[in-house]
């Protein structure tokens, strides 16, 4: 049997200083599990956010905000699936890869994939915070690296100039943070 990490008062301070991100996590656990109560979600944001802050390492350079809140929303997620209040369908008998159900096939509920169906400003949430919790995973370097090519919009011999490095070395090193992105997305819905 696993014990929860203890919230020290360091964490606690921490997690009070941005107790508003714990309103953010919920109104985010709303959205994907409309059926569950405000209060209780709220409840669980304030156990994920306290959570966040426990495992939060200031040495990663990330700040606590960003990091908690996405990391405070998985880890509601993960308490109310231990506690069983989110039950996954047949976990138990499911194949390790499985076919997705098509738009006509999925039924109401299409689980934690981001519904094609769904209003757009949700589904870009969604991607957003699925896009911030793989891109936290990242070294900091890296992410710097990804945001100036993709967000910035500058090219690889721009890139390159800029970090002392040639232009093709900066391409297939972002090619490969996109794969390294990719496996890790795919290990998360394993």
């Amino acid at each position: 049997m696993s014990r929860e990490p203890q919230a020290d008062s360091a964490a606690v301070r921490l997690a009070e200083a941005d107790l508003h991100l714990a309103g953010q996590i919920a109104t985010r656990l709303k959205r994907r599990y409309a059926w569950l109560g405000a209060e209780e979600l709220k409840s669980y944001s304030l156990w994920g956010l306290t959570m966040a802050a426990v495992a939060y390492q200031p040495s990663h350079e990330i700040p606590f905000a960003d990091y908690a809140s996405s990391k405070g929303l998985f880890l509601a997620i993960d308490q109310m699936r231990r506690e069983r209040v989110l039950v996954r369908e047949d976990a138990g008998n499911t194949p390790r890869f499985v076919r997705l159900p098509g738009p006509d096939e999925a039924g109401e509920r299409a689980g934690d994939i981001a519904d094609a169906r769904c209003d757009p400003p949700q589904r870009k949430a969604e991607i957003r915070d699925l896009l911030q919790c793989l891109m936290s995973r990242l070294a900091p370097r890296d992410r710097q690296i990804l945001r100036m090519h993709y967000v910035q919009g500058r090219g690889f011999d721009q890139i390159g100039r800029l970090l002392g490095r040639p232009a093709r070395s900066v391409e297939t090193h972002c090619r490969r943070l996109i794969t390294r992105l990719r496996d890790l997305a795919a290990r998360l819905w394993d």
